[in-house]
């Protein structure tokens, strides 16, 4: 991940299933050098699929290489 790089990743609900929690994990070389934006649900009636997303933003003044990132999302029937 590159400097002042924005990423947003989303872990979407099944088919039928609506989001009640979620978060994430970070694993990789540098992980903890990435800040966190902003952690939330995607619901309404206007989003097609429930899920949960995550954004992130590399602050530091170097590359980062790989960083691997996981949302979990927590889904229960509609």
């Amino acid at each position: 991940m590159t400097f002042q790089a924005e990423v947003k990743a989303k872990s979407p609900c099944p088919t039928g299933k609506r989001v009640i929690a979620g978060g994430y994990s970070l694993t990789g070389a540098l992980p903890r050098s990435l800040t966190v934006l902003t952690s939330y649900p995607e619901t309404g009636p206007a989003v097609v699929t429930d899920g949960w997303i995550v954004e992130f933003r590399n602050n530091t003044s170097m590359n980062l290489g790989v960083v691997n990132v996981t949302v979990f999302a927590t889904c229960v029937a509609k």
